[in-house]
């Protein structure tokens, strides 16, 4: 086995069960917490190991490229976007929209996928949440707050495994 056939599966293998308690902790105590949102961020940093490996050109351009151009804008695209969004809509709808521990969940899943597998990713979650909140709707639970951490989660594995 290669070593970057070794590293990528490692980095998926890795962030799996990190994802797994991530979501089981927002389901049960409505909190992301940040002592596995850290690892889950550092684990994307493989993703230079397997560009350093596999370079044509200079390893450590290759690596940099990678850093620059993939695993930052993902994180950053997500924060950039989410954020901003965030504080809009809960300034105009008076009641929290999506919690900060999700939206460093996104940006640690958009380091792992870069930015247009993070804006896929986005999408998808909320596609995978959308019965949920529908159900709430229906229920005329519309103000109660729904974990959003399983989704993410499920989406970002998705995108890493795929």
């Amino acid at each position: 086995m290669t070593l970057v056939l070794f590293v990528s599966l490692l980095r998926r293998f890795c962030a799996a069960p990190l994802l797994l308690l991530i979501s089981l902790s927002d389901i049960r105590k409505r909190r992301v917490p940040d002592g596995l949102l850290l690892p889950l961020a550092a684990l994307s940093l493989l993703r230079l190991i397997s560009a350093w490996e596999t370079a044509c050109e200079p390893a450590a351009l290759l690596a940099l490229r990678t850093l620059l151009f993939e695993v930052l804008p993902g994180g950053a695209g997500m924060l950039l976007l989410l954020l901003p969004l965030t504080l809009l809509l809960e300034s105009a709808w008076k009641k929290k929209v999506l919690g900060g521990g999700d939206i460093k969940l996104a940006a640690a899943l958009g380091l792992h996928l870069g930015l247009p597998g993070a804006l896929r990713m986005l999408f998808l979650a909320c596609l995978l949440a959308l019965p949920q909140a529908l159900i709430c709707l229906c229920r005329k639970q519309g103000d109660q707050a729904f974990p959003f951490a399983p989704y993410l989660s499920a989406a970002g594995l998705a995108g890493m495994l795929l």
